[in-house]
């Protein structure tokens, strides 16, 4: 507007708009360092004398500059760990994000009585053993403790508090968007589980609000519970431990959408995942023939 006002000036006008923006930018550089890009915008300018201008600063933004990985694992867990470990064997550049605080937190905060069905042996993520007795069945904390040693053994390259908020692919580059700024990789390994969102159905809205309702993701142990019988919604690992334990010292219904199949965990001294892996190999060969 100030040009077409004053289009005799027009060139004095935008050198001078646009020197001003540049001081600017170097002032909040000198102050960010090169990491950011910076967006200064500018209030309407008057014109001083030509070549100078007079103007306010209304905002400044600062973005931090996209960082170029080769790959990208989004997800901080047994999978993305395990990426981690067999990236770290090639010549890729990479960086393993994760919203989390700190490695195994997952882990840490599901509820309190959470053992494995698995034994030790069978948790093992490559290139480090799963600690302890490998036929005992490890707590919630002891797979905490694994994933930590197992970060810390291969130094893997993991930043914790990032949330990825976007992901897009240009001119087959990703775009990895996050809470603590933009990367950009040429592969994007997705770690993250399948497990993330609780699922509640919608009319517990309508229940009554003397009726204490936990997602599993929130349960701890039976001190949240007040008094009375309990329903459990859900027959999986999950619902069928938490039954489990507060079945010990009350009345608990189990629902399930249909019947459940019992399987010991172990067979003479054996435990059922080495019989099913000794009967899939059994079978591959029968089927390979």
């Amino acid at each position: 507007r100030g040009a077409n006002e004053r289009s005799g000036q027009c060139g004095g006008y935008i050198n001078g708009r646009m020197r001003f923006a540049v001081d600017v930018g170097k002032a909040v550089r000198k102050a960010v360092g090169e990491d950011f890009i910076i967006v200064v915008r500018l209030s309407v300018i008057d014109l001083v004398k030509e070549g100078d201008v007079m103007g306010e600063v209304i905002e400044i933004e600062t973005r931090r500059k996209p960082v170029y990985f080769d790959v990208i694992v989004i997800g901080g867990g047994q999978a993305g760990l395990a990426m981690g470990y067999w990236l770290k064997q090639s010549t890729f550049s990479y960086l393993i994000v994760d919203k989390q605080e700190s490695v195994g937190e997952t882990w840490k905060n599901r509820y309190d009585s959470l053992v494995l069905f698995t034994p030790g042996q069978y948790n093992t993520l490559p290139g480090l053993s799963f600690p302890g007795e490998q036929r005992d069945y490890p707590s919630k904390d002891d797979v905490a403790s694994y994933l930590q040693q197992y970060a810390r053994t291969f130094h893997l390259p993991i930043q914790n508090q990032t949330c990825v908020q976007n992901v897009s692919k240009i001119g087959g580059v990703f775009s990895v968007k996050t809470d603590q700024g933009l990367f950009t990789c040429q592969n994007l390994i997705i770690a993250t589980g399948p497990f993330q969102t609780p699922i509640v159905p919608d009319f517990s809205n309508v229940m009554s609000k003397k009726i204490v309702q936990l997602h599993s993701s929130e349960y701890k142990n039976r001190t949240q519970l007040q008094d009375g019988n309990v329903l459990v919604v859900g027959g999986g690992n999950s619902g069928s431990q938490i039954t489990s334990e507060i079945a010990r010292e009350r009345t608990v219904h189990l629902s399930i959408s249909e019947g459940l199949t019992f399987m010991p965990l172990s067979v003479g001294n054996k435990s059922i995942f080495w019989c099913k892996i000794i009967y899939g190999m059994k079978l591959l060969k029968s089927i390979q023939g």
